[in-house]
């Protein structure tokens, strides 16, 4: 059987540096190492760190978000928070379950997307929260953390699988 070497994509983490310095090949071609790919829709650094994901669906984000707002003249937030929800919130928060921010410039990134978009539809001399608390919107953080304690609340009434738990049910 033959592979194809240039489907092949490999990343290295972990302690060991005597694996990190191995050289993995395919017949004679050898498989470059990266510092950063994408699995499942989800980018994965060789630091497991996430900023590389974060910075990859901010930016696409940005553009879903500007194609809105060139797309449709109303700035209605009827309108457009439909859209918003819909095509620039599911890119933000895709897996949000796995790489949960608690840095702050991290979450400032994520943050500004949205900053921008309210201030289009809000056009006053209020700040970010009380632009938020008009539209009746949660923060991208405070979503995250609603979706944790939420996850947590199942897990405690036994509706939810505990990660935590191995097979035995033991810790």
């Amino acid at each position: 059987m033959l592979f194809n070497n240039k489907k092949f994509e490999l990343i290295r983490y972990g302690p060991n540096e005597n694996l990190k310095e191995h050289r993995n090949t395919v017949g004679a071609e050898e498989i470059k190492t990266k510092e950063t790919m994408r699995d499942l829709g989800l980018w994965v650094s060789d630091d497991c760190g996430f900023n590389a994901h974060i910075t990859q669906n901010t930016s696409a984000a940005c553009k879903m978000r500007w194609w809105i707002l060139r797309t449709f003249k109303t700035r209605k937030p009827e309108h457009l928070l439909p859209l918003w929800k819909t095509l620039v919130v599911a890119k933000l928060e895709y897996v949000c379950q796995l790489w949960f921010s608690h840095k702050v410039e991290e979450i400032q990134e994520l943050e500004q997307v949205k900053r921008v978009f309210r201030r289009k539809l809000v056009r006053d001399s209020l700040n970010y929260w009380e632009r938020l608390k008009i539209l009746k919107l949660y923060s991208l953080e405070r979503r995250r953390e609603r979706y944790i304690m939420i996850y947590v609340w199942k897990v405690l009434e036994g509706t939810a699988p505990n990660p935590s738990q191995n097979e035995g049910g033991g810790i």
